[in-house]
């Protein structure tokens, strides 16, 4: 890869995401994805250099359960 290359990993389900998931411990933000990088592509090199943006995941069983608003 490039030095301004952008890492996407391929899914089981043929679509293409960027690298990354939950925050273990006492891990910061810039911690955890190093660690998912390594963990999903094998680059134990990588290097963070601008946020994008954050992803906000909504698991599915949440949006099954009645909730209200104030």
């Amino acid at each position: 890869m490039g030095e301004n290359g952008i890492l996407l990993v391929r899914s089981n389900r043929g679509d293409y995401k960027f690298p990354g998931g939950g925050v273990i411990g006492n891990e910061d933000c810039y911690e955890a994805l190093l660690r998912e990088v390594s963990e999903e592509t094998g680059y134990i090199h990588a290097a963070v250099k601008n946020k994008l943006g954050t992803v906000v995941e909504q698991k599915l069983m949440s949006l099954l359960i009645p909730c209200c608003f104030n």
